[in-house]
């Protein structure tokens, strides 16, 4: 084989090797919003009774419907091995939208209910957040994760530092109180961050 030949079979490699990766995240969205839709119908009802407004569930049922159909357009492209380029990095800008917008509804409703911002650290977001990292790694283009850990890191960085300063957060070093109760412990709220600055 000549090295022309040689080269262009790698790349071939690596454009299947894009398209089978970006397909994770892409179903992964498919499926989380199939799931995020069927849940917000299933419980309008009592969220609305809650307080929150029915405007904002309609927003919500809206984004999810929007970024739902999206991801279906994505996988078609990827079907037909056409613009992956332009699924990988839209695929990205959107997952980083989407923690953008997770964050700011934890501070809507932790704010509604009296709670300190701090909460979102004893949820699965930041567990979530990095897993968004990851998947968009699998594309083997760095400029995926890139985008999408830099975006969580900045949330995670910013909800931390907003939930030191906030007077309704409370620290403790006893385990009873950080497991049970509704104090944080410190060096973990810091952890998280590093942890998801590192795997960036």
């Amino acid at each position: 084989m000549s090295e022309q030949e040689i080269s262009q079979a790698v790349d071939e490699l690596l454009f299947e090797r894009e398209v089978r990766g970006l397909r994770v995240p892409v179903i992964g969205r498919i499926g989380l919003g199939a799931i995020g839709i069927a849940g917000l119908l299933y419980t309008a009802g009592v969220t609305t009774k809650l307080g929150l407004d029915p405007l904002a569930v309609f927003l919500i049922l809206g984004v999810m419907l929007g970024v739902t159909g999206i991801n279906l357009y994505f996988l078609f492209l990827l079907k037909v091995g056409s613009r992956v380029s332009f699924v990988g990095l839209l695929g990205a800008i959107i997952d980083a939208l989407l923690i953008v917008f997770t964050f700011v509804l934890t501070f809507a409703f932790s704010k509604d209910f009296g709670l300190s911002p701090a909460v979102l650290f004893k949820t699965e977001v930041p567990l979530v957040v990095i897993a968004f990292t990851v998947i968009n790694g699998l594309a083997l283009r760095p400029r995926y994760p890139i985008i999408v850990g830099a975006t969580a890191t900045g949330a995670l960085l910013v909800t931390a530092v907003y939930a030191a300063l906030d007077p309704t957060t409370v620290f403790s070093s006893d385990m009873r109180e950080t497991t049970a109760g509704a104090a944080m412990d410190a060096p973990q709220l810091a952890t998280t961050v590093l942890f998801a600055a590192g795997i960036t």
